[in-house]
């Protein structure tokens, strides 16, 4: 993730949260907020942590969304959805981890 990005993610003042539009595959436009970003070497991919400002029937608001996050030719951030299930579950096994380390 470039600087540019890391400080509109995470570099706020008052616990401010950076809220980022995602489109969802039928075209539905929806709010979320970024939680986290972590980079996996052995998955040669970094990930990024989000959950919806508001809830809706296939994003309920406490459910965390996990992605591939990349950035396009300019810098600009890229998201996109996990298909493999295994990935999927070793992405959420280390985000649940590190928010785990974070509340001690």
């Amino acid at each position: 993730m470039n600087n540019r990005n890391k400080d509109l993610f995470f570099e706020h003042e008052n616990d401010e949260t950076a809220i980022v539009t995602l489109t969802d595959t039928e075209g539905n436009a929806f709010d979320v907020q970024v939680m986290a970003s972590m980079e996996i070497e052995d998955e040669e991919k970094e990930y990024i942590a989000v959950l919806p400002v508001v809830g809706t029937e296939q994003f309920p608001e406490d459910q965390l969304i996990i992605l591939i996050y990349s950035e396009d030719e300019d810098g600009n951030p890229q998201y996109a959805g996990i298909t493999d299930e295994e990935e999927l579950a070793d992405i959420a096994e280390a985000f649940l981890e590190y928010f785990a380390s974070e509340a001690e």
